[in-house]
């Protein structure tokens, strides 16, 4: 887990060494990759439930959905809203864009998600007995 929480950076340092880019050029990512490795490392030596709770676990069930909704929600909230001021308009729109994308996205766990899962792990339950009763009476 380690050295997979360390491929950001070992991305940014090849970019450096390798192909000439400097660490200015990447500018906030090479930050963020760095952020990422740190947390990740930290998080795989000392359990924090600040960091590893219900509320994010629920986060991580309803990810896939909310990657497939979060792109039409951000053309669907309103981005400019006349009597807010630039950075109000900006908390708003994140704010809603979230909130709109964890609705959604608990929805369509349970409308679509968990109930495709139970079918699949039934057709596999019944596809493996299919295999057991053949293997057993091929060996009978």
């Amino acid at each position: 887990m380690a050295f997979i929480s360390l491929m950001p950076v070992i991305i940014v340092l090849e970019a450096y060494y390798r192909f000439g880019i400097g660490w200015a050029e990447f500018g906030f990512h090479a930050s963020f990759a760095v952020a990422f490795a740190g947390i990740a490392i930290t998080l795989e030596r000392f359990r924090s439930t600040t960091f590893v709770n219900q509320y994010i676990v629920w986060i991580g069930k309803i990810s896939f959905s909310g990657y497939l909704w979060h792109l039409a929600l951000i053309h669907a909230v309103p981005v400019n809203i006349s009597w807010l001021s630039p950075m109000a308009n900006f908390v708003w729109f994140y704010l809603a864009l979230t909130g709109l994308t964890l609705a959604a996205s608990s929805v369509t766990y349970f409308v679509v998600e968990k109930p495709f899962i139970a079918f699949g792990n039934a057709w596999l339950r019944r596809s493996l007995a299919r295999q057991d009763v053949r293997k057993s009476a091929a060996t009978a």
